[in-house]
């Protein structure tokens, strides 16, 4: 048995031309990702021919259910790209709320306590001036300078304190908004530190799969040799580690797309928090 270490390549591609020409999920698929070629599927027939009923009838099974298996795994690296996909595009979304979260208005009150201080300017800017010079006429005892000033002064002090709480209750309210909208914003993110957990055993089946590919690469080696030789024994047994090392996979990938489940899951919940 030959294994082309070239098929998953070649097969996704076949597979998203069939997806895009027929607009379907389930792509009709007419080649296995796993088989012998036109040698070695010669030497596999005349094996099986020759073997008795029991055992040819193994072969047969084995192969079929090793093929059966591999388009499976197929089909779930078709459901795991697309819903990784739609996940990735969800939470970029969901993350892009969250940096708009009260940011209306944020600027709004932003902008009103900007707008107060400088309304103000002038006002402050009469009064520190007003003040300079009571300073120097009290300085050089100008008391008729004095006179003239402390009143409108005084005036100006009690309109700069009106000015000073107008500007302090626009900051207390954006200060408070910000404070509230941090929160909301941590919150937020907190939630979605829940992907992170199934991120990391989504790498650590893909690792147990990587492992699993390289013992069944090894043993479709074996394979190889032993339709050459025209073992029957030898082939039934390492078509049953074939059939075993590719369920695995389908283990892993099952759960890998129950993680990417429930990845989206947790974006689903962030965005209705944020809703």
């Amino acid at each position: 048995m030959i294994m082309n270490p070239r098929w998953p390549i070649l097969l996704a591609s076949m597979l998203l031309a069939v997806i895009i020409a027929a607009g379907t999920a389930v792509p009709a698929v007419h080649a296995a990702p796993f088989e012998l070629t036109v040698t070695y599927k010669t030497a596999f027939d005349k094996m099986t021919a020759s073997a008795d009923k029991t055992t040819a009838a193994k072969l047969k099974q084995q192969y079929a259910d090793l093929l059966a298996s591999q388009k499976q795994e197929v089909s779930w690296d078709t459901f795991i790209s697309g819903l990784h996909s739609r996940n990735t595009t969800a939470e970029t979304a969901v993350r892009e709320k969250i940096k708009q979260v009260d940011a209306a208005k944020l600027a709004k009150l932003k902008s009103e306590a900007d707008k107060t201080r400088e309304k103000y300017a002038d006002l402050f800017e009469l009064y520190d001036k007003m003040n300079s010079q009571l300073r120097l006429a009290k300085s050089i005892d100008s008391k008729t300078a004095v006179a003239l000033l402390k009143p409108q002064v005084d005036s100006l002090k009690i309109a700069v304190a009106i000015a000073r709480d107008d500007i302090r209750g626009k900051d207390a309210a954006y200060k408070a908004a910000k404070t509230a909208a941090a929160k909301k914003i941590a919150a937020y993110k907190k939630t979605l530190e829940g992907i992170e957990s199934y991120e990391s055993k989504i790498k650590t089946a893909k690792a147990t799969n990587s492992s699993t590919k390289k013992l069944f690469d090894a043993e479709a080696r074996i394979v190889k040799d032993a339709l050459k030789k025209g073992d029957s024994k030898r082939t039934l047994g390492s078509l049953s580690k074939l059939l075993a090392y590719s369920k695995q996979i389908n283990e892993q990938k099952a759960k890998i797309y129950s993680f990417e489940g429930q990845i989206t899951a947790i974006i689903t919940a962030t965005g209705k928090q944020i809703a």
